[in-house]
């Protein structure tokens, strides 16, 4: 049996220290506001909800379930889970020639633009605008993370590095992709997955030593093989998706030594597939159909986060549309692409891929 606490109130304390005196016959008989008898018994009240506050606070800070901020931090050192950073968007930028120029012109990996308030995008590779051709896209990534960094088509406008040959930058298409630091709930229910029995064999164990092996670890999914006795696949993933080989060696040498003798462990990286949509939304008027337009790419992009989504499960058409109509403004939508649902294997997790998307008043 748990034991439980029930916590008192500052009010709850010193009502039951008065009663006391009550009960007791005591000859003081004054207890209001401001009264000696009463002053004392608040200095009293005070101290003793004091302790109760400390108390509190531990038992909360004490258990994965209750904790918060930095308290489930260290819940999170003890079973090798470390709290997600923030992420930054990312997407294309057009980088437009100067009028009237020609030859080929480089633009440099690390080439700077922002937003009119000063959201900053760095391209990625160096690229070249070949002779001929009045512009050329470039990924670039932005150097902020968080959700805030997600800005809409036509928003990079600003060239801050001098670039020859070059007279502009533009975004055509949305800058997307970029998430906060992962709440307190997300890194509660990754530390709650780890809660296994951690004994050689155990699913739970193939799938938190991939967590104890690296910090990098973001997801691990344990399959027994089907078809050969004994052989278990781990599947991880990276910081930013399916994993490196440098990752999989690295868990690998953590998961050999540890293993029973008579299993066959193989860690291997997760797939990451794009989910490609095609579909006609309908407004019901109440929106600019470019803020709805944003807000569906925000909603598949929440549902096919590959960080979240379970293991071999399948996507559907009813859950994308049922995502697309959640968004404010839509009344309708009509869904071309997939045409069926899409089958996940066991070892497959998806992404938003090319989202052609059309909003019709």
């Amino acid at each position: 049996m748990i034991a439980s606490v029930s916590y008192r109130t500052f009010l709850a304390i010193l009502t039951a220290m008065i009663d006391h005196m009550v009960a007791a016959g005591s000859a003081i008989t004054d207890f209001s506001v401001g009264s000696p008898v009463r002053t004392l018994l608040e200095a009293v009240a005070d101290e003793i909800d004091r302790g109760w506050f400390g108390l509190r606070r531990s038992d909360r800070a004490a258990h994965p379930e209750t904790a918060i901020g930095t308290e489930i931090d260290k819940h999170g050192v003890t079973y090798g889970v470390t709290r997600l950073a923030a992420t930054p968007s990312s997407g294309m930028v057009r980088f437009l020639r100067t009028e009237g120029g020609s030859g080929d012109k480089t633009i440099p990996a690390e080439t700077r633009c922002s937003t009119n308030s000063g959201i900053a995008f760095a391209t990625d590779a160096e690229a070249t605008l070949e002779d001929g051709d009045d512009y050329v896209d470039v990924a670039a990534t932005c150097e902020q993370s968080g959700t805030s960094t997600n800005v809409g088509p036509n928003s990079v406008t600003v060239l801050l590095d001098s670039v020859d040959g070059v007279a502009g930058c533009n975004n055509t298409g949305r800058m997307s992709g970029g998430s906060g630091e992962e709440s307190d709930e997300a890194m509660r229910t990754r530390i709650k997955a780890m809660f296994g029995n951690l004994a050689p064999g155990a699913q739970e164990t193939y799938e938190t030593w991939p967590f104890l092996a690296s910090s990098e670890i973001t997801r691990a999914h344990a399959v027994h093989d089907s078809t050969v006795a004994n052989k278990v696949w781990i599947y991880i993933t990276g910081l930013s998706g399916e994993a490196a080989s440098a990752l999989e060696d690295t868990v690998q040498d953590y998961v050999d030594p540890r293993r029973a003798l008579t299993s066959n462990v193989v860690v291997a990286s997760a797939t990451v597939t794009a989910v490609n949509v095609t579909c006609t939304a309908r407004s019901d008027g109440t929106r600019d159909s470019g803020d709805i337009e944003d807000d569906i790419e925000d909603a598949l992009n929440a549902l096919l986060d590959w960080r979240v989504w379970t293991f071999g499960a399948d996507v559907t058409v009813a859950a994308l549309t049922a995502a697309i109509i959640s968004v404010e403004g839509v009344s309708d939508v009509a869904i071309t692409v997939p045409a069926a649902t899409v089958a996940m294997d066991e070892d497959e997790l998806p992404k938003l891929g090319v989202l052609d998307l059309t909003v019709e008043e």
